[in-house]
């Protein structure tokens, strides 16, 4: 899959604080600089999780996914149907 859009998060409390702090050591094991202080996950600088055009590799992916930040993008061009009386149209392409 390619990016579609650049992900950077901003360093502290904020860009994670939808996670327990149970998820520290798991989002820290995919490449995020992060620190557990008082119970809250702390991003310690600002993170680029993708940049547009970019091949995702399995840990941008993951990321993205904890993050429910959508990436795809799905495309279908229609250029014949069969219709339930047997007739086959074909469209030509624009």
């Amino acid at each position: 899959p390619i990016a579609t859009e650049t992900v950077t998060l901003p360093a502290g409390p904020d860009s994670l604080a939808k996670f327990p702090f149970s998820m520290e050591v798991h989002l820290r094991k995919l490449g995020m600089p992060t620190i557990l202080k008082d119970g809250k996950i702390i991003l310690l600088g600002d993170y680029v999780v993708c940049t547009e055009g970019d091949v995702l590799n399995a840990q941008q992916a993951q990321l993205l996914k904890l993050l429910q930040h959508d990436m795809d993008c799905f495309r279908l061009n229609v250029i014949c149907r069969w219709s339930k009386g047997g007739d086959f149209q074909e469209y030509v392409d624009q």
